[in-house]
């Protein structure tokens, strides 16, 4: 196990490590939590307060992808080189394997039965549909978590763009592009309070998450770095305790009027919306969550446990692809059965929610730390074979 987590954590950013690790966890708590809304129309007041906690989950990826990514030093080949093998390889396989035991991970027939039945063909045909028209809304309900794929991958397609605005244009341009950004984030939560259950805008053509790590470029490069991590005389290091409670309070206040403001949307017969990632009001609870983080002293725990997190940061893409798929086939149907149908109190649906994480994070990190060795021996004998063959021709 130490072999495992000892890496190369030269320069890593321990934070950064640590929202990507909250990220994960909150994503898992998302999908473990029961429903919030029945057939009736009731809603579930303790799921929905769960449902409020782990909103920030999705901005959080978004947000830290732009930490680093727009870099002088950066270039586009590397992004779309790291792209292609690190995102959409793992993808391909995980999708293609996937869709072969579909009916088997929604337990409507054997593993046996699936491989014998399987169409390579029209699997290899859904992966191209996918790739092709940039959505996941081609694939199976084991796979539709699948969705952050392509917005990341709009991300990187994006990036010449977004680093040229970022490096290259005056402030005020930035600043502009900002508050139209954040206008619009509000725009949309403003239609869904005063009623009106669409919100189509800008966003609709430059998609969020491109926005989003625009943010995080700026929050990070402008922000955090300057004030918080060079240490520079100025109220958030001087008066670093009082900054502190008082985002946090700010934070709190702002998950109860996100969790109210989704209660009477979901009442009202509306859609998932001020819980999700689409929120004006989720944005800055995220920014202030990754402020918190940098701000927020637990070096000696950071120092102690700087190894294990900077490996699981580094498998957490991994833990995205595998978690629901874990969840839906091996434990949310018999863990549902047996005993969420017993909970008889919100205390209990909360308890019950929070030991199903950690039973589901233990379980895919274990699945993963395989993966990733498996995939690194495999990678380390054809770069073996190639010193040994190729190289010497």
């Amino acid at each position: 196990m130490l072999k495992i987590i000892k890496e190369n954590i030269y320069n890593r950013d321990i934070n950064l490590d640590i929202l990507k690790i909250i990220g994960c966890v909150l994503v898992i708590f998302l999908h473990c939590k029961g429903i919030v809304v029945d057939t009736n129309g009731k809603v579930n007041l303790s799921n929905l307060a769960m449902e409020s906690f782990t909103a920030i989950c999705v901005q959080i990826f978004f947000i830290t992808s732009g930490f680093y990514m727009y870099r002088e030093d950066g270039t586009y080949v590397k992004h779309l080189k790291k792209l292609i093998v690190s995102v959409i390889v793992p993808y391909i396989i995980l999708t293609f394997f996937c869709l072969f035991v579909t009916d088997w991970l929604l337990g409507i027939s054997s593993f046996k039965d699936c491989i014998k039945e399987a169409n390579p063909l029209a699997n290899i045909n859904v992966i191209w549909a996918s790739l092709k028209y940039n959505t996941s809304a081609v694939l199976p309900n084991t796979l539709n978590h699948l969705w952050y794929i392509f917005s990341y991958g709009e991300i990187i397609l994006f990036y010449p763009i977004t680093k040229f605005i970022i490096n290259k244009c005056p402030k005020w341009i930035k600043i502009f592009i900002l508050i139209i950004g954040i206008f619009f984030l509000f725009q949309n939560d403003y239609r869904f309070i005063s009623g009106r259950d669409d919100y189509k805008n800008i966003f609709f053509v430059i998609p969020k998450a491109i926005f989003l790590s625009f943010v995080g470029s700026l929050l990070y490069n402008n922000f955090i770095k300057v004030y918080i991590i060079e240490k520079k005389d100025n109220i958030f290091n001087t008066k670093k305790k009082k900054v502190i409670s008082l985002l946090s309070i700010v934070y709190i206040v702002l998950m109860i009027i996100s969790f109210f403001l989704q209660k009477d949307l979901y009442e009202k017969g509306g859609v998932y919306y001020f819980d999700s990632w689409d929120s004006g009001i989720t944005f800055i609870r995220t920014v202030i969550i990754c402020i918190l983080i940098y701000l927020i002293d637990f070096n000696k725990i950071k120092q102690k446990l700087k190894n294990i997190l900077s490996y699981l940061s580094s498998i957490s893409y991994y833990i995205y692809l595998t978690h629901y798929i874990i969840l839906q086939r091996f434990l949310i149907r018999y863990v549902d059965e047996h005993f969420r149908s017993k909970c008889a109190n919100a205390f209990q649906d909360f308890a019950f929610a929070f030991l199903f994480t950690i039973l589901v994070s233990v379980t895919t990190v274990i699945f993963c730390i395989i993966i990733k060795e498996v995939k690194d021996y495999f990678l380390k004998g054809i770069k073996s074979i190639y010193a040994k063959f190729i190289q010497k021709k």
